[in-house]
This record gives C-alpha cells, structure tokens and sequence, in this order.
C-alpha cells in the first residue's frame, strides 16, 4: 500500500514541476526574444474588406440636388490603402442648366479621399448638346474624374 501511494505522490509532484516549468517557459521566452522597445509590426496585406455588385450610388449637392451618379456591375474595397476598384464604371455627372456628361470605362479606382476617379480601358465621355454647347464625344485609355 505504501508504494502505490509513493507512486501518486511523486507522479502529482511530477506533473506539479512540468507545469511549472511549462509556465516559466512562456514567461521567459517572449521576454528573451522581444526587446523592450521593439515593435512588432503586421506586414500590411491588400485583401478587400467588402464588395459590392450591381452598385447604383448617387452624390447629392448641399441643396440636395444630384451631383452625379456612379453605376459599375462591381465595387471591390480594400482597407489598407481606402480604394475601392470599380468594374464596368459609369458615372453621369450633373450640372445646373446643363446636359449630363456620361463616362464609361473597363475599370476604375477611386482615391483614397474619395475626390477622384480614375477610369481606365477603352474610357468613353459623352456630353449631349445643350443651350450653351455643341455634344462632345471623346475617347481615351485613361482619364481622371474630379468629383467636386
């Protein structure tokens, strides 16, 4: 009886010390392999947060009028860099008294700030006549839209 109870005794102080250790171990070894003052830093990776298809936005003025509006079959975001990469693009911009100007382009990037679109891929503008001017009609592989 005595052995088996010596057996106990030293299997529970055993596994008492190895968790111990275990626990000194995990103390010891971040401090031995982190400085005091290093940073660690995560490497910064372009994956999107979000997308979006099928996307009808419309920008209103500060009297509530329409700015313009900018359709794509898909907007893809990422969050590292606050762009958002637009497919099949189509933004109609709109001023007072006169015809909308219509864009369209294979893709499109939109700055981080929002303020600029970037279309590129065969880029169509097309403004129809108005009071004030002849219809235009201009193509490009790249072209970049201020959106006041």
């Amino acid at each position: 009886m005595m052995r088996h109870d010596t057996i106990w005794t030293f299997s529970k102080l055993a596994l008492t010390a190895m968790l111990f250790l275990l626990g000194a171990l995990s103390w010891w070894l971040p401090s031995t392999l982190i400085q005091p003052g290093m940073v660690l830093e995560r490497q910064a990776r372009h994956d999107p947060d979000y997308y979006a298809e099928n996307v009808h936005a419309d920008a209103m003025d500060e009297r509530g009028e329409k700015k313009y509006t900018l359709i794509a079959q898909r907007l893809t975001h990422y969050p590292d860099d606050q762009t958002g990469y637009f497919e099949q693009p189509h933004l109609i911009q709109y001023k007072p008294g006169a015809a909308p100007v219509h864009t369209w382009a294979e893709r499109g990037r939109s700055t981080p700030d929002g303020k600029r679109l970037i279309m590129t891929g065969n880029v169509k503008v097309v403004r129809g006549p108005d009071k004030d001017a002849a219809p235009i009609e201009v193509s490009t592989r790249e072209l970049t839209v201020v959106l006041d």
